[in-house]
C-alpha cells in the first residue's frame, strides 16, 4: 500500500508518494510444536540407536505394516 501525500506542489502535477511502513513488516510463522515423529519413523529410530542392521529394520517394518494393514482394513 502507498500513501500519497499531496502538497501545495500537487497543484503544479507533482505528487510525492510515501510507502506505508506497515506493508513491510516481515512476519514469521511459528509453529507451538513441530509435529511427533510416526510411528514408523520412531520404529526406526528406536532400531538404529540399538544398532539393528538395516535388513532387520527393514523386515520389522514390513512386519509391523503388515499388522497394520490387517488389522486397519
Amino acid at each position: 500500500m502507498v500513501t500519497l501525500q499531496f502538497s501545495a506542489a500537487a497543484s503544479q502535477g507533482v505528487v510525492t508518494c510515501y510507502p506505508d511502513p506497515a506493508a513491510f513488516v516481515v512476519r514469521e510463522i511459528v509453529q507451538a510444536d513441530p509435529p511427533k515423529p510416526r510411528l514408523l519413523d520412531r520404529v526406526r529410530a528406536a532400531l538404529r540407536a540399538r544398532h539393528y542392521s538395516r535388513r532387520t529394520e527393514e523386515a520389522y517394518v514390513a512386519w509391523i505394516k503388515r499388522y497394520i494393514f490387517f488389522f486397519h482394513a
